[in-house]
């Protein structure tokens, strides 16, 4: 790659069973050493960055000036008006991704901010993970690689898995990816978790023959898989199911797929996620 040439990371969210997954493109911008800004959120959101209207969720800003900024997202939430507020640092020649899922108080609400930063030199890469409240265990791809602040240094440039879990709080799952010559920083915020009931439990599943077609879970860095009321990472979850199980094919779409759980309840899936018997 020239010098004329910057390389710009781009990051877009997948949810999958917790929360936020990101996949990574590149582009190419000229001399200009701009940033570029990527906001996801649930529910959707007004955008302010820097007392300025910007838009609502999801938003992706570039040519954005490096450096210090203000960003706001409101929502309304059963009525009530509800602000999230934070100053971030863009950095040239990178995207700063942010996601949000708005609760009604602070406790009830979680998001992560990736974004990646140019090392000195080298085509190593890194990786700084950090959480509020601190302490959160973290597994990288499905191996435990220790507590919040955490920091690893020569880290395998490729796609990652990351889960975030703490006694007391929602687990948080998310998708990053490490670049030779990059660090990628995770900031990450845990929602208090809210007491279990029937329906966030993982679900057993009879043993009895199911009639084609369905599905079978396959295994996911939780042990289970989140069932959404509709065919998207930001819609309400409506139950969590153990991987291994069979559940009856309701009707498949853009990368979803329904399925009858529990009785009569239906919800939507991961294509990702399981394998179909037809």
């Amino acid at each position: 790659m020239t010098k004329k040439a910057l390389l710009l990371i781009i990051l877009g969210l997948v949810l999958v069973t917790g929360g936020l997954g990101v996949i990574v493109k590149a582009f190419f911008f000229g001399e200009s050493k701009t940033a570029v800004l990527q906001i996801n959120s649930f529910p959707k959101t007004e955008v302010l960055l820097d007392n300025t209207a910007v838009g609502q969720t999801p938003l992706s800003l570039e040519k954005l000036r490096g450096g210090d900024h203000l960003l706001k997202l409101s929502a309304n939430i059963s009525g009530q008006a509800v602000v999230f507020e934070t100053k971030i640092k863009l950095t040239p020649e990178a995207l700063t991704y942010i996601n949000r899922e708005l609760g009604s108080d602070r406790e009830s609400s979680a998001g992560e901010i990736l974004f990646l930063e140019k090392l000195a030199g080298g085509n190593k890469s890194e990786m700084i993970i950090v959480s509020e409240p601190t302490g959160a265990t973290v597994k990288i791809d499905g191996n435990i690689s220790g507590q919040t602040p955490l920091t690893l240094k020569d880290v395998l440039p490729s796609d990652h898995e990351i889960f975030l879990s703490l006694t007391g709080f929602k687990d948080r799952f998310i998708r990053g990816k490490t670049v030779g010559g990059y660090r990628l920083n995770v900031a990450v915020q845990l929602a208090k978790a809210v007491a279990a009931t029937p329906i966030r439990q993982p679900i057993a599943t009879p043993s009895a023959e199911i009639q084609k077609p369905y599905v079978i879970i396959k295994e996911t860095p939780t042990g289970w898989l989140r069932v959404r009321m509709e065919p998207n990472t930001n819609a309400t979850e409506a139950a969590k199911i153990n991987t291994g199980e069979k559940f009856p094919l309701i009707l498949e779409g853009d990368g979803w797929d329904k399925i009858r759980y529990k009785d009569l309840n239906e919800g939507w899936v991961s294509d990702a996620y399981v394998t179909k018997v037809k």
